[in-house]
């Protein structure tokens, strides 16, 4: 029968067996992802990482940056070392600098980052955890310095800096910057925003736009306020180059010119006549899918938009930084990756087994410097020194009494 210390030994050696045999097959075997929608994953300028697995946990991991991982105040976090931040997530928005947000199943709004005002905290808030924002939130958008929320009864909030005509009063003055949230309009069904321009989309489809981040314009005019600029819209995405795509209910993806806008002063004429694509269903990260199943990738090249099937390349991108494999598995790329390109798994309960894991060498590091790794062996371990007979007793006794008369005399 087993004593207690050596049911201990073999508990442990069983445990951490264990634990590896699960870290290594949930690695091996990853999860597959496989939603290209937009507001799924962002990377920001200062290579951090915000992703929404397929159980809508939120997964945070890179450079800590003005608080963008969101779960601590360690400067980096790598991947091995992420964080499920939130649940029931189903869009993530960032203006990747300063501030991020996340919108749950329960259409309450969260954010996190080193933006306290835009967060609607005026004090500091810690970096370890988000804050509650609002609640009844269908959408958000967040700019360079600037929110935009449409809540569920339709009504559009805006709030923020108000250099660059984000608020949509008329004007790009900061006097008229707000700190708490502001009601801009109502029947809304979307909004986008990217840097200081904003997009509302109404019931009606139609889209309205407001702010330049392009405009050298005076403090006031139409630039700076809501102005209906087309009609049966149904989303917008950034492209790049102050260029954004506008798809229509009729499946075509037309290019609005935001520096063109700007030399003008006003989007009305922004709208570039050609249409881009046809038989397009949604948009995601630089591109769009079609009704077909396949994927487009856009790309500015001098002031003309590039559109290129990326159903040939071995990993598409899901922002930037982060691609997916045709296999469904998820690649990122930056100073928090151990190599240049590494597939990664998405299973949340890897952390769970991580910090086991490390719990587990703790203590044994702990046990070795404080208390002494070198335990004793357990008693049933240690073999009995064997039993010697009366004749071997005798004679050893009589050999030792003879070598003592030999050194006495």
């Amino acid at each position: 029968m087993l004593c207690k210390r050596k049911k201990y030994f073999l508990i442990r050696r069983c445990f951490y067996l264990a634990l590896c045999i699960t870290f290594v097959i949930l690695n091996f075997f990853p999860a597959k992802f496989d939603s290209f929608a937009a507001n799924q994953a962002i990377t920001t300028f200062y290579d951090s990482y915000c992703l929404i697995a397929p159980n809508g946990d939120l997964i945070t991991w890179g450079w800590n940056t003005n608080g963008l991982v969101g779960n601590g105040a360690l400067p980096v976090y790598p991947y091995w070392a992420r964080k499920t931040l939130l649940s029931h997530v189903s869009e993530v928005y960032s203006n990747r600098r300063h501030c991020s947000l996340a919108l749950d199943d329960s259409h309450t709004l969260w954010g996190w980052g080193g933006y306290f005002s835009l967060l609607l905290q005026e004090r500091r808030v810690p970096f370890d955890r988000p804050v509650r924002i609002m609640d009844g939130v269908e959408n958000a958008a967040v700019g360079s310095s600037h929110i935009s929320v449409v809540k569920t009864d339709g009504t559009l909030w805006v709030w923020g800096d108000n250099s660059g005509g984000q608020m949509g009063v008329g004007n790009c003055r900061i006097e008229d910057s707000a700190s708490y949230p502001q009601k801009l309009m109502k029947n809304v069904r979307a909004t986008f925003s990217w840097f200081d321009t904003t997009f509302a989309i109404d019931n009606n489809y139609d889209l309205y736009v407001w702010g330049n981040e392009a405009s050298v314009a005076p403090s006031d005019g139409a630039l700076y306020r809501p102005d209906c600029i087309a009609s049966q819209i149904q989303d917008v995405s950034y492209v790049g180059g102050l260029k954004y795509l506008l798809l229509t209910t009729r499946g075509e993806v037309l290019v609005l010119d935001a520096f063109k806008a700007a030399q003008e002063q006003a989007y009305q004429n922004a709208i570039l006549p050609d249409v881009l694509a046809q038989d397009v269903t949604q948009f995601c990260y630089q591109g769009f899918l079609t009704s077909d199943g396949d994927r487009w990738i856009c790309e500015v090249e001098r002031e003309t938009i590039k559109v290129t099937c990326a159903d040939d390349r071995e990993a598409v991108p899901l922002d930037s930084n982060l691609w997916v494999t045709r296999s469904g598995h998820l690649r990122f790329q930056g100073i928090c990756s151990t190599f240049p390109l590494e597939d990664v798994s998405l299973n949340t309960i890897v952390p769970i087994l991580r910090n086991l894991f490390f719990i587990a060498i703790f203590f044994e590091i702990w046990m070795k410097i404080f208390v002494g790794l070198n335990l004793p062996r357990p008693m049933c371990c240690i073999k009995p020194a064997p039993q010697k007979s009366s004749e071997e007793s005798y004679a050893e006794s009589l050999y030792e009494h003879k070598n003592h008369c030999h050194t006495v005399q």
